[in-house]
């Protein structure tokens, strides 16, 4: 027997007699004696050998590729809400500045403009094969319709076509038509026609303007283009500058726009064209022949006879075209796209 069991069954001895003499003592009279309880046996102890278990190999853990996380999304800074008894309306949007609204450079959309009356839309218009120049944002449509507009202000005393404008700078849309080249030019008389349709299908098609194109393409038969309402109902002018008329020079061997102040051919064509479109001049005029066109004097804006075009006047004698006063035939002086707007103003028949 090792030695902590042998004390363990003493201590046990001991216990057992130390509780039947107290028991004794206490016991009241009449009561048999307690009775003596064995001591507790003494069970040897087990010892258990540890089992050996075999290490497991675990797997190597799992090597994942990296994943690439878009950057984490910038929240606006929240904002305090207003109590619940008094509502605020959110503030009314601020407008763009001028600056951000009307930036230099190619334009493919009708920016804001700066006046709600009828203005003309100045477009440079290319075939899908076309050379692109920048005529548009190199400045020399810019200096053409300057040109232009400046003739005619001195020839008027001050009045001039109200231009689509945004921020006060002239807003030239470009546009690039799906059709090449020789597919416009095979129109014949009707390639005018082909690019206003192109205009229309790039998103342009205010109510309220006139299209004028310089297409940098070609034409056969001339070096320009318009609408004659109310026999030709249209709302774009256009200048072929690749034309090629029959027995006259090809139109590019024409500078556009040389000079911002003094017009040249190509200049006073485009604002030739210009009026045509608006309906000028009528049938009703005393001087009217050709489908549109004066014949009293060469140095007319709007002639056309046998004799060279040489553009110096705006309606010789003033009784076709312009400040005619008469209430039957379309003057010029009361249309709804001069500026300043004049009384009553008129717009082109079809309109």
């Amino acid at each position: 027997m090792r030695y902590d069991e042998g004390m363990r069954g003493l201590l046990g001895t001991l216990w057992v007699g130390l509780a039947v003499a107290c028991q004794q003592e206490s016991a009241p009279p009449g009561y048999p004696p307690p009775q003596a309880y064995p001591p507790p046996q003494a069970y040897p102890r087990q010892g258990y050998p540890p089992q050996a278990y075999p290490p497991q190999p675990y797997p190597r853990p799992q090597a994942y590729p990296p994943q690439a996380y878009p950057p984490p999304q910038a929240y606006p800074p929240r904002q305090p809400s207003a109590p619940a008894w008094s509502p605020r309306p959110p503030p009314p949007p601020v407008a763009p500045a001028p600056a951000q609204r009307c930036a230099a450079g190619r334009v493919t959309v009708d920016r804001p403009d700066d006046r709600a009356e009828h203005q003309i839309k100045v477009f440079y218009v290319l075939p899908r094969d076309g050379a692109d120049e920048g005529l548009d944002v190199n400045g020399a449509i810019a200096r053409s319709v300057s040109s232009f507009d400046h003739w005619l202000r001195g020839q008027t005393g001050g009045a001039g076509l109200r231009f689509d404008r945004c921020a006060g700078v002239l807003d030239i849309a470009f546009v690039r038509l799906a059709k090449s080249d020789a597919e416009v030019a095979s129109a014949g008389a009707f390639v005018r026609e082909q690019i206003q349709a192109g205009i229309i299908a790039a998103g342009f098609d205010h109510p309220r303007k006139l299209n004028l194109a310089y297409y940098g393409g070609s034409s056969r038969l001339s070096c320009g283009g318009g609408a004659w309402p109310p026999k030709l109902v249209g709302r774009t002018a256009a200048m072929y500058l690749k034309g090629t008329p029959p027995g006259a020079p090809p139109c590019a061997s024409n500078p556009l726009g040389a000079s911002p102040t003094q017009p040249g051919y190509l200049d006073f064509s485009a604002l030739h064209e210009s009026l045509h479109t608006l309906g000028f001049v009528g049938a009703c005029a005393p001087h009217h022949t050709r489908a549109g066109h004066t014949s009293d004097d060469p140095r007319d804006l709007m002639y056309a006879g046998d004799q060279p075009w040489r553009p110096q006047l705006l309606d010789v004698g003033r009784d076709d075209y312009f400040g005619h006063g008469r209430a039957d035939c379309p003057d010029l002086a009361r249309s709804a796209f001069v500026d300043p707007l004049p009384p009553s103003p008129l717009v082109p028949a079809g309109w």
